[in-house]
C-alpha cells in the first residue's frame, strides 16, 4: 500500500513504525533504490502535511551498519531536493546518536551545498569533517577546489587546497588539476597556469585536454591567438589528444580574426581525427565568412551542411540573416526567415525588422508582423523598432497607429516605447505634451532612463526652453548622456 494511503488509514505513528521495518529490510537486501523512493515519499508527505521533519530521524535509532546506510540515503533525499538545512541537521543528529555518516554521504552533501552556492555551510561542513570526521579524501578536496575556482572565484583559497593536499599526501586527480588551472585562467593568470601545466607534465602528473583547453581559451579571449595555437600544438606533441572543445575554441577565434584559411584547416584536421564538427563549430565558420563579406560562400556552405544532415538553430540563421542585412540583401534575409519558420527554428525576426527600419524601409518591415502574429512571437521590442522606424521617417501617424495596435494585441509599451514618443513630440515642437508624457511614465511606474531625460532636455533646448531644460537637469535622478 502506498505510504500516503497508509498514513491516512492508520495514522502517523503506526505508519512510521511499519515503514521503519520495511526500510531496514530493503537496506538489508541491498534494495537502495527502493529505500530512496520510499524515503522520498515519506519526506514529502511530512513536508506537505507540515509535520516536523525531525521526526523522520527517529526511523533510525540503532548503531548497526545497516542504519548508517539508511542515514546516507536520508541525507541524499534531503540534499538532492535542495532541503539543505534538513540534510545538515541529519548529519548533526546522527553524530549525537553515535552514528557516523560515511565519507560518501558527506561528499555528496558537500557537492550539493557547493552547487547551491551556500558558502557558510560548505566551509562549516569541511571544517567539521577535518575535526570530527570522516576525514576529507581526494574527492572532498576536488569538490572544494571546484567551489573556489568556479562558484566563488577565490584563487588564494584554491592554492591552500593544493597545499593542504600535499601536506596530507593526497594525490590530486586530473579533475582537481584541471579545475585549479581553469580557476587560474579565470583570474587572468594564464601564463602562470601554462608554467604550472608544464611542471606537472615534467613530473609525470596526470593531465588531459581540459587542462590545456582552459589556457587556450584564455589566450584566445585576450586576442593572443598565435600563442593559443602554439599551446595547442604543444599539447598534441606530448600525446594529449584534443577534443571537440579544443578545436572549437580555436576555430571561433580564428574566424573572428578573419583567418578563415587556418580555421578551415583545423576543421579538416578534426574530420581526419574522427572528430565531427558541431553546429557551434560551423556557426563560427559562417560568422567568419560574413565578416569577410563572403556571403555566397556562407550560404553555399550553409546549404551543403544542411543537405548532409545538420539541423541549424537560431544562431546560424541569425548570423546569415544579419550578414545579408548588413550587405543590404534583404531579399535573401527574408528568404532565410521564411525557411526558419518552415524548419521550426527559434526566430530572428527582429534582426530583419531592425535592418529594414535602419534602411528606411519600415513599410517593408511591417510585412513581417503578420508572420510573427501567426507564430505568436510578437513582443514589445518588435513594435519599438517599427515605431522608431516610422518616427525617423516623420510618419508619426503610422507610429501612433502601431501604438494602438500593440495594445489591442495585449502588448504594453515599455520605457523605450514612451521615450520614442517623447522624441516624436519634441521633434514636432510639442514639448508640453512630451513633458506630460514623461510625468505619465512615472505615474505608471515606469522609471524614465537616461535616454528619456536626455531626449526631453534636447527637446526643450531645440525649442528654445533653456530654463525648463535646466530645471529638468536639476531634478534628474541620473546624468544626461553626451547626446546633448
Amino acid at each position: 500500500m502506498p505510504f500516503r494511503k497508509s498514513m491516512k488509514k492508520y495514522g502517523r505513528k503506526l505508519s512510521i513504525n511499519s515503514f521503519r521495518m520495511i526500510i531496514h529490510v530493503f537496506v538489508f537486501e541491498g534494495m537502495h533504490r527502493e529505500v530512496y523512493a520510499l524515503l522520498y515519499d515519506i519526506v514529502f508527505y511530512f513536508y506537505k502535511a507540515r509535520f516536523n521533519l525531525y521526526e523522520i530521524f527517529h526511523l533510525f535509532s540503532a548503531k548497526e551498519s545497516v542504519f548508517v546506510v539508511d542515514i546516507h540515503i536520508l541525507i541524499k533525499v534531503f540534499a538532492a531536493n535542495r532541503m539543505h538545512d534538513c540534510s545538515i541537521d541529519v548529519v548533526k543528529q546522527a553524530r549525537k546518536s553515535g552514528l557516523h555518516p560515511s565519507i560518501y554521504s558527506c561528499n555528496f552533501l558537500l557537492k550539493c551545498l557547493v552547487e547551491a552556492s551556500i558558502k557558510v555551510h560548505v566551509v562549516n561542513l569541511f571544517k567539521e569533517m577535518k575535526s570530527i570526521g570522516p576525514l576529507p579524501n581526494g574527492r572532498t578536496y576536488t569538490i572544494l577546489m571546484n567551489f573556489y575556482c568556479s562558484y566563488h572565484t577565490r584563487i588564494e583559497k584554491a592554492e591552500k587546497i593544493m597545499e593542504e593536499m600535499q601536506k596530507r599526501q593526497i594525490s590530486p586527480s586530473v579533475v582537481t588539476y584541471s579545475t585549479y588551472i581553469s580557476g587560474l585562467c579565470r583570474v587572468g593568470e594564464a601564463d602562470f597556469a601554462l608554467d604550472y601545466v608544464r611542471d606537472l607534465r615534467d613530473n609525470n602528473e596526470p593531465l588531459n585536454c581540459y587542462c590545456y583547453n582552459a589556457i587556450i581559451h584564455r589566450f584566445c579571449d585576450t586576442g593572443e591567438v598565435n600563442k593559443a595555437l602554439s599551446i595547442f600544438d604543444e599539447m598534441k606533441s606530448f600525446g594529449i589528444i584534443p577534443d571537440i572543445y579544443s578545436y572549437s575554441i580555436l576555430v571561433d577565434r580564428l574566424c573572428k580574426c578573419q583567418n578563415i584559411k587556418k580555421a578551415l584547416n583545423l576543421i579538416e584536421e578534426m574530420k581526419a581525427n574522427n572528430i565531427k564538427p558541431t553546429i557551434v563549430t560551423y556557426s563560427s565558420l559562417l560568422n567568419g565568412f560574413c565578416k569577410i563579406e563572403e556571403m555566397e560562400l556562407a550560404i553555399k556552405t550553409f546549404y551543403e551542411l544542411e543537405n548532409s544532415g545538420y539541423k541549424f538553430d537560431q544562431l546560424a540563421y541569425s548570423i546569415l540573416i544579419n550578414g545579408f542585412c548588413a550587405q543590404g540583401n534583404l531579399t535573401l534575409a527574408c528568404k532565410l526567415l521564411v525557411e526558419m519558420i518552415k524548419n521550426n527554428a527559434v526566430y530572428a525576426y527582429n534582426a530583419v525588422i531592425n535592418r529594414l527600419c535602419k534602411d528606411k524601409k519600415p513599410e517593408k518591415a511591417l510585412e513581417v508582423i503578420p508572420i510573427m502574429l501567426k507564430r505568436n512571437t510578437l513582443h514589445v521590442a518588435s513594435f519599438n523598432s517599427l515605431i522608431d522606424g516610422f518616427a525617423k521617417q516623420s510618419d508619426s501617424e503610422k507610429a501612433y497607429m502601431l501604438h494602438e495596435n500593440m495594445q489591442k494585441l495585449g502588448i504594453y509599451p515599455n520605457v523605450v516605447t514612451w521615450t520614442i514618443f517623447v522624441n516624436i513630440l519634441c521633434m514636432a515642437g510639442q514639448v508640453g505634451k512630451a513633458n506630460e508624457l514623461l510625468r505619465d511614465m512615472i505615474m505608471m511606474g515606469l522609471n524614465p532612463d537616461t535616454i528619456s531625460y536626455t531626449s526631453m532636455m534636447a527637446g526643450y533646448c531645440k525649442n528654445g526652453y533653456v530654463k525648463e531644460a535646466f530645471k529638468l537637469f536639476k531634478k534628474m535622478p541620473c546624468m544626461p548622456s553626451c547626446y546633448l
